[in-house]
């Protein structure tokens, strides 16, 4: 594990993406103290299904076991106006 501080890593930047692309991790400092990590990025993006199964695997979340289906509401009758017309109303 390699640390850095902001201003050195600004300076020499490509030598530490080298080093984090090679698998190694780079710990970023701000006045000694830890603040960010580059690490080996991934081959490519995982996507959201995939990041869901992960975390149903760890146990952080429930996947659900119906597919989704938006439900239609319908409008509530009301007696008297509606309230748009009585914003309306009062804007004159």
């Amino acid at each position: 594990m390699t640390y850095v501080g902001i201003r050195q890593l600004k300076a020499q930047l490509s030598k530490y993406v080298r080093t984090a692309r090679q698998g190694e991790e780079v710990v970023i400092t701000d006045h000694g103290k830890p603040v960010a990590r580059l690490v080996k990025g991934l081959a490519r993006e995982s996507t959201v299904r995939e990041k869901l199964v992960a975390l149903a695997q760890e146990g952080l979340v429930i996947l659900p076991t119906k597919p989704w289906r938006p439900r239609k509401f319908a409008p509530v009758p009301c007696k008297g106006k509606l309230a748009s017309d009585m914003i309306i109303e009062d804007r004159r």
